[in-house]
């Protein structure tokens, strides 16, 4: 990526540059995690599952989701047969509801 304008401060990343900040939660979303709306009426929010091993990666995506809105992380426990997980969601935000839109209406325009 070019010119970065990501500072990492006590564990935080703050992302000054919108334009890059919607490419890396786009392709956070498509890639690993995804966008929800149990409504129409609801703005959307952004949660993502991976195995605990994986920690460092959980932890740079809550970093950048962090920088829309406020994002929880917790452990999600399986059965015997299943890897531990770490999940992360956001609050319910607009920026969400539009990818969301965007998403949704990219497939349906490519699925006729």
């Amino acid at each position: 990526m070019g010119c970065v304008t990501t500072i990492v401060q006590k564990n935080k990343m703050e992302i000054k540059d919108k334009k890059e900040l919607v490419k890396l939660a786009s392709f956070i979303t498509m890639g690993d995690g995804g966008v929800y709306k149990s409504s129409d009426k609801s703005e959307a929010y952004f949660v993502m599952n991976m195995i605990q091993k994986n920690e460092d990666y959980v932890d740079y995506c809550r970093d950048v989701i962090s920088n829309i809105t406020t994002v929880s992380k917790r452990k999600v426990v399986k059965d015997i047969t299943r890897q531990d997980q770490f999940r992360i969601e956001s609050k319910r935000h607009p920026f969400f509801t539009k990818l969301h839109n965007r998403i949704l209406n990219t497939y349906l325009a490519n699925s006729k």
